[in-house]
């Protein structure tokens, strides 16, 4: 079994090129998570300033959607196995039935 070194060169490259690759990857996901997190923070002040004008305007219409999203309970089960689920639109999870 005689390994050339044509064949040792092939390999570590191979490797070489397949950390560069996860090396890119990682920084992108990096780069991506900073991104959305930078939008996330400018999205939930510009929504903090429009909620504070549209509260004080608004309050009568608030009371009233407040009690059009009532949560309501259901109950799922399985076999034997019975589970209640609460909320404003509540569905049984997979595999259990109304």
């Amino acid at each position: 079994m005689k390994v050339t070194i044509k064949k040792k060169v092939r390999t570590l490259f191979f490797w070489l090129g397949g950390f560069i690759l996860l090396l890119l990857f990682l920084l992108l996901l990096v780069f991506k998570k900073r991104e959305n997190f930078t939008d996330t923070t400018a999205a939930d002040t510009t929504a903090a300033d429009t909620t504070k004008t549209t509260t004080t305007t608004k309050k009568s219409s608030k009371a009233s959607k407040k009690s059009a999203t009532k949560p309501t309970t259901i109950t799922c089960t399985k076999a034997k196995i019975k589970k209640k689920v609460t909320g404003v639109n509540p569905k049984c999870p997979t595999g259990f039935k109304k």
